[in-house]
Order: structure tokens, then sequence, then C-alpha cells
């Protein structure tokens, strides 16, 4: 998830999705999203109402794929009209299930007086194939920010220590609303063993129920440094290739790339799984030798790995940046943000995948 969230709290300008969305076409390549897929996301966020701070385009960076997620995040301070929109959305999605644990979550986080509300500071909504999505909308997954002061504090200002206690407490209680059951026990121990043996050095910041997809699995992430980073996955169990991670860290983790830390993405459904993601992730960029929004290093790197088309390359270095824009038939003016995030995955008896995630924010602004 990206670092720049941390300002929405006061400068997002509330537009609708598919306004946002609309307006950022002119950096957006049909490398990576073709007209007549354009045309059906914007299709399908118009049933996507919400108070919305930022927002995803989730793309496949290899030949011949063209699926596009969508992932549109809430902060606490809007929380109340986000339960409000979920209703609708839910109602309009029909079936869906994954909507009856979020609008009963939403509807928790709503309530001052309860844990949620004090120490979930966002969440994000992921809308998976949008591209051709079929229900309007189509249930989402779920993502909660676990950190309490995630939106309070500077890009580069290093987290405070979580209480252990306190993250698996909030936890048991999310699931349970968000699932409607406790999570198994083996499952719930393996959550504890991965927030413990994070700290001191590291920390977990998201915790997924991706709840519109069969089985339903479990994600973390957060962020550890590098040099540990093997050390942290032989801790916890971790069951995957400790030599292909080795090779992907080899190729694609240097000081080019990354600062000390490692964001990564772990997956559990009954137990935890042999998948593991490097997250190339906003607060890296912060590094002296990694200053690059565009990611030029990392992305020569995918390309001559065969992980990224270099016609979906050069459509990605176009994406970051900043620039004026104006609500349609209105006065209103917002600055558009653009950032790019990067994440290379190991999947048992798949392929390595990468992915790019295209993020987005109007923010009001005068000049």
């Amino acid at each position: 998830m990206g670092e720049r969230d941390r300002q929405l709290q006061t400068a997002t300008q509330s537009w609708p999705a598919h306004v946002s969305f609309s307006l950022t076409g002119k950096w957006l390549h049909r490398e990576l999203i073709d007209a007549s897929t354009s045309v059906g996301i914007g299709r399908f966020l118009q049933d996507v109402s919400g108070p919305f701070s930022s927002y995803y385009l989730e793309c496949r960076l290899a030949e011949g794929e063209s699926r596009v997620d969508f992932l549109a995040s809430l902060t606490s301070a809007c929380v109340q009209a986000a339960y409000d929109s979920a209703t609708v959305m839910r109602r309009a999605g029909g079936s869906a299930p994954s909507w009856t644990g979020v609008e009963r979550f939403l509807k928790e986080w709503a309530n001052p007086a309860t844990r949620l509300h004090s120490e979930v500071p966002m969440v994000w909504l992921e809308f998976d194939h949008v591209h051709d999505a079929t229900s309007h909308p189509p249930g989402p997954s779920f993502h909660m920010c676990v950190e309490r002061d995630y939106l309070s504090r500077s890009g580069g200002t290093v987290a405070p220590k979580e209480d252990d206690g306190r993250q698996r407490e909030l936890l048991a209680t999310s699931f349970d609303i968000l699932l409607g059951a406790p999570l198994p026990l083996e499952l719930s121990q393996g959550l504890s063993v991965c927030l413990q043996a994070a700290r001191p050095s590291g920390r977990i910041i998201h915790v997924s129920a991706m709840l519109a997809r069969t089985p339903v699995a479990i994600k973390l992430y957060g962020c550890i440094p590098a040099r540990v980073f093997p050390d942290y996955l032989r801790e916890i169990g971790w069951p995957g290739s400790f030599e292909a991670l080795s090779r992907l860290m080899d190729e694609f983790c240097s000081h080019e790339t990354i600062d000390e830390m490692i964001y990564f993405d772990l997956a559990f459904d009954e137990r935890m799984t042999a998948y593991a993601g490097i997250v190339f992730s906003q607060p890296q960029l912060s590094a002296a030798s990694n200053r690059d929004p565009r990611r030029t290093a990392l992305l020569e790197r995918l390309v001559g790995a065969g992980l990224c088309t270099p016609h979906k390359r050069d459509a990605l270095s176009q994406w970051p940046g900043t620039a004026r824009v104006q609500y349609p038939g209105s006065v209103e003016v917002a600055r558009m943000h653009r950032w790019l995030d990067v994440k290379v995955s190991l999947h048992p008896n798949r392929p390595v995948e990468a992915k790019a995630y295209l993020g987005f924010r109007p923010a009001f602004s005068l000049f």
C-alpha cells in the first residue's frame, strides 16, 4: 500500500471514483490498459461510490496479460459515509457474499466507542477483474491497516513499537466480524508468530482478507531489514523455496531499487503458503541512491528477466507525476498525484510474476 496516503485525511478532493479515473486518461497508455478496457473500468466505477481517498490500478506486466484489479482506500475520518456507501454498493452488487462482512466491519468501524474505530486508521477495498466485471459492483476483498498512527507519520518516520498483544486482539476482533466466525486456531497462531517475529526491527502494516476469492486467503504486508528477511521467513516457518527467494533478491533488490528495508507480502489459507511477494514501495524512494519515482532501474531489470514487456516498461515510466485537473463541467480544480509501486511474486508451481500498482489521488490545490 502507498505511503502517499498519510496526507489524505485533510488534503484529498472527494470526487467520484469514475471521475478521478477518467482524469488520469492522458497518462494511462494503451499498452497497460487499452481503450475498451478503460471504458469497461469507467462503467464499473460508476457503481463504486464512497468517500474514497486514493486508488490503485493493478496491472500484470507479462506479455499477453490484460487483467486489471482496482483498489480504493477509506480513512477513519469518513467512516460513517463509507458505511452508508457500502450499504448502497452491497444492494447494487446483489448476492456477492463478501459485501456482508465488509458492511459489518464498516458499521463497527463507524462507532467511536469501538476498538476498530480507535485503532484502524484506514482500509482498502479491492475489486478483481474490473476490466470485465459482469456484476455491479462485484464483492471486494478487504485490506486493513493495523498501525494506529499510519496516517499521522511522515513517509520517512520510523514506526513506534506496536504491542503484539494489541495487534493480535485487533485481528481476532476484525476477522470475527469480516468472516462471521473466529479464525481457525492454527491460522490464528500462524499470524501471531508472524507479528511477533517481525519485531523489533520490522513491522506488519496491513492485514488482508481476500473475501472475493475462493478459498478466502489471508495476507500480511509488512517490512523488515533486507539483511534479515530470509532469517525472518525461517523463524516463522515459511514453506517456500529459499533458493528461489535468494535469486529474486539478488536480481531485483539493490541500492538502486530499495533502501535497507524490504516490503513483503505473505499469504495463508488454512496455514502459511509458499507464496512470497517483494514490494517496491514509496518509502524506499527516500534513499539518496534511489529517488527515481519512475523506477527506471527496476523496470529495466524486469524487462531483462522477461517479466515485463518493453512497451509496458515505457508506459509505466510515463505514469508518475503531478498535474492540475478540473472536474468536468465545474470550476473545481485539484492536483492529481500519480505514483508507481511494483511487486514481484514467488508462487508455488508457477512462474515468477510482476505487477505494477498505478496509484493516484486528487487533492485540493489552488496552484
